[in-house]
């Protein structure tokens, strides 16, 4: 009896009455929750596709995939439990390719794979689903660099230079590869060394090739060290014993008329003419050829002589011409 009547006070007391619906429908929600467990569905975009190409079939078998852009990425629809859904996130999303159906060149349709944390999970859908990608035979080569001179003055030549390194190794499709024909370093003389140059990869017929999918061992090159050449004219000089400069009367013949100077591209653009010291001759007694070895001036800016310094001056009478 006293147990009935504490019962129906409760029940008249709405505060008890707005607890009890509060737990009921917690309980309720609790119940749906963990046995119904009602299906929806969570959409994720730009979910990136892993390409774990190392050690995978074509890459064992010598092919290289020709992706420019190794960025990929997917976007999915998940469906399964709401309470799932609900702390899923794009961490629990692995989306990867399969290769292990790849092993001769070509363009293959690949499947994207998309492996969930949560197996009360699943992907309703992925877009987009397959993928085109080519394949080709890798191969690398062993080019060597040359070097070109870029404008360089008519009267001056590069007779050597020094490179860091002698040849690139390239590596890419087999038919891009092979028809490289030559690896170029365009060398702009009038620049100081040492100085760093682009590697340009040629074909036959003097065209840039592709490097999309080329790798090289080194893009740049650097010139540590270039001589260059120039014919440079002597300019003999002649004085009489009383110490007057020589104009007339004599023949002044230098033999070479000019020596080759070895040094860099500046110093030599500045150097025209080489004077020698002057020689001094009696006039007066010149009746016949004279001939004197002349060494010739030391250089200055780090240029020097490619032949021996010395050059020969033969000095001679001016025969008078006869009168008629």
């Amino acid at each position: 009896m006293k147990f009935f009547n504490f019962w129906k006070k409760l029940v008249n007391n709405d505060n008890f009455l707005k607890i009890l619906s509060v737990l009921i429908a917690v309980f309720l929600w609790l119940w749906i929750v963990s046995t119904a467990k009602p299906t929806n569905k969570k959409e994720f975009q730009n979910i990136p596709v892993q390409i774990k190409y190392e050690g995978s079939r074509p890459d064992t078998q010598g092919l290289m995939m020709l992706l420019s852009d190794s960025n990929i990425f997917v976007n999915l629809v998940v469906s399964g439990p709401r309470s799932n859904l609900f702390i899923f996130s794009e961490d629990d999303i692995s989306a990867s390719l399969n290769f292990s159906a790849i092993a001769a060149p070509g363009t293959y349709q690949i499947p994207v794979s998309v492996i969930l944390s949560d197996e009360s999970l699943s992907v309703d859908s992925v877009s987009p689903q397959i993928m085109n990608i080519s394949f080709a035979k890798k191969l690398s080569r062993d080019i060597p660099i040359t070097i070109q001179n870029d404008n360089p003055s008519e009267n001056i030549t590069c007779v050597s230079s020094t490179v860091n390194v002698d040849t690139v190794t390239v590596t890419g499709p087999e038919e891009t590869v092979n028809s490289i024909e030559q690896a170029r370093l365009v060398f702009e003389c009038d620049k100081p060394v040492p100085q760093e140059y682009s590697i340009e990869l040629l074909d036959a017929s003097g065209t840039r090739v592709d490097y999309t999918y080329l790798t090289l061992s080194t893009e740049t090159a650097i010139i540590n060290e270039a001589v260059f050449s120039k014919q440079i004219t002597v300019l003999p000089s002649v004085n009489d014993s009383t110490g007057l400069p020589v104009f007339a009367g004599i023949s002044v013949e230098c033999s070479p008329s000019s020596v080759s100077v070895l040094g860099s591209y500046a110093a030599l653009s500045s150097l025209n003419e080489i004077s020698l010291d002057s020689i001094t001759v009696d006039i007066s007694s010149l009746t016949q050829e004279e001939t004197f070895s002349v060494s010739l001036p030391q250089l200055s800016g780090g240029l020097t002589y490619a032949e021996p310094a010395t050059v020969t001056v033969k000095v001679s009478p001016v025969a008078e011409a006869s009168s008629s």
